[in-house]
């Protein structure tokens, strides 16, 4: 019994270190992720742009990270009620944003910086 218990107050422990951490960094980046978000329609510029699936997702991304990012303060509600795997899924739910554009941004350097060659 006594493995049981150090083993979900570990497990609360872990949960509440990632959750600080995440929701500080989160809610620390979704503030100029705002005014990014903004000049992101800046992307459809040219006539072809909204053919482009890649500008399309990235625009996805970006725009919508800083909506994620204040969200992923949810995560605390299902902390208290003791779902911690759900809390750690939703609190780390913006990087599946950062890394979104991180791939897409490689793909743009693998086609010389423009994003209609696939």
């Amino acid at each position: 019994m006594n493995i049981e218990v150090n083993y979900a107050n570990l497990k609360r422990r872990n949960t509440r270190i990632i959750l600080i951490t995440a929701s500080i960094v989160f809610i620390l980046m979704a503030i100029p992720g705002v005014f990014i978000a903004m000049m992101s329609v800046m992307m459809y510029d040219s006539p072809d742009a909204s053919s482009y699936m890649m500008v399309n997702l990235l625009f996805g991304f970006i725009a919508t990270f800083p909506i994620i990012s204040v969200l992923s303060l949810l995560s605390w509600v299902f902390f208290y009620t003791k779902k911690y795997s759900l809390a750690t899924f939703i609190g780390l739910l913006p990087l599946v944003n950062i890394f979104g554009v991180l791939i897409l941004v490689a793909f743009s350097f693998m086609c010389n910086g423009r994003f209609d060659c696939f």
